[in-house]
């Protein structure tokens, strides 16, 4: 019986060398990649202010507010500060509110069962000092479904659009964080 031949030694160099100019060459394209966010320069604090509500639906800026400080502190790019103390300050308007009818109750009489809100709203995060434009977004969208079921004895269609206002003020403060995050 005749034992399997063994590679070479220098073959095995020549291996290992491919493989290693094979791995430089796969990963000196991540060189420069970060992971996470990096805010401009000189900007490590942001304040919020109100979101003025120009979308026709009214009392919807108290519960995005509450939102955007919400997520702003959980993605911790930034801190939140007061006007007079604040690096930045993130302005938002509330330019359109629309409910789309998903499904209905009854064809005949078309009662809508569920609806689609839609939030939308302008975003711009200037430098406090300078009011120059960090980060501009037009049109960011935030949006949830809900139901209305109130023929069979639950909750009405404004009771029910408080509820469907929660989950769509998340999405939009997701996205406004985003939007402006995203600019660096």
């Amino acid at each position: 019986m005749t034992s399997p031949k063994r590679p070479n030694k220098h073959v095995i160099a020549g291996i290992g060398l491919v493989l290693l100019a094979a791995a430089s060459a796969l990963f000196s394209g991540c060189a420069g990649y970060q992971v996470g966010t990096r805010p401009p320069e000189g900007v490590k604090t942001v304040y919020i202010a109100p979101p003025v509500n120009r979308s026709g639906e009214p009392m919807i800026e108290s519960r995005i507010m509450h939102e955007i400080t919400r997520e702003l502190q959980q993605d911790g790019t930034f801190a939140l500060a007061s006007e007079s103390g604040a690096d930045a300050r993130l302005e938002i308007v509330l330019r359109d509110y629309r409910l789309q009818p998903l499904a209905y109750e009854d064809v005949e009489e078309a009662r809508t069962r569920e609806y689609r809100m839609k939030i939308r709203a302008d975003v711009t995060l200037r430098r406090t000092e300078s009011g120059a434009v960090i980060a501009e977004r037009a049109g960011v969208l935030g949006e949830s479904d809900f139901f209305v079921n109130a023929p069979l004895g639950g909750i009405d269609l404004p009771s029910s659009k408080r509820i469907g206002l929660i989950p769509a003020a998340q999405d939009l403060a997701e996205n406004i964080i985003d939007a402006v995050v995203e600019r660096w």
